[in-house]
């Protein structure tokens, strides 16, 4: 869900990094 949020604000974004600032947010 996070990760499709941040890929719909950065599109230029590659899924491994959209996946490693979700993790970073979630870990927060």
């Amino acid at each position: 869900m996070l990760a499709k949020a941040f890929a719909s604000i950065l599109p230029e974004m590659s899924i491994d990094e959209v996946i490693e600032v979700s993790k970073i947010y979630s870990i927060a």
